[in-house]
């Protein structure tokens, strides 16, 4: 078991966001290279703490388990709103992996597709 995201979540969240690790993975497909390592403690620092979608949709940061699954994905942060995740039902699966640090790419990657997130500039 790793402390770091799967090699493939690693891959495509590097092209999507460019973040450098002082962790690598080493990848052989016919060329040697090399992919960062993202580490839950990494991926919570890259994530927004809460979304401001506009009143009432603010949603706070959750990482949570279940039965067969870690989930990390954003609730409604008022109470008397139904406690909603933001990716639901069939979408649920974009941010659930086997790991917390799975989840936590996998919600990070999804940000970006949405444009929650952005590249860093250098």
């Amino acid at each position: 078991m790793s402390d770091a995201a799967s090699l493939e979540l690693s891959r495509e969240l590097y092209e999507l966001s460019d973040w450098q690790t002082k962790e690598w993975w080493q990848h052989i497909d016919g060329n040697e290279r090399w992919l960062p390592k993202y580490g839950l403690g990494y991926l919570l620092r890259k994530l927004p703490i809460y979304l401001d979608l506009g009143k009432p949709t603010v949603r706070d940061l959750h990482i949570a388990a279940s039965a067969d699954c870690w989930i990390a994905d954003y609730k409604y942060r008022m109470p008397h709103r139904q406690q909603e995740w933001m990716h639901m039902y069939d979408k649920a699966k974009l941010t659930e992996g086997n790991t917390p640090e799975d989840a936590a790419a996998k919600l990070c990657i999804q940000l970006f597709k949405q444009g929650v997130l952005q590249k860093e500039t250098k």
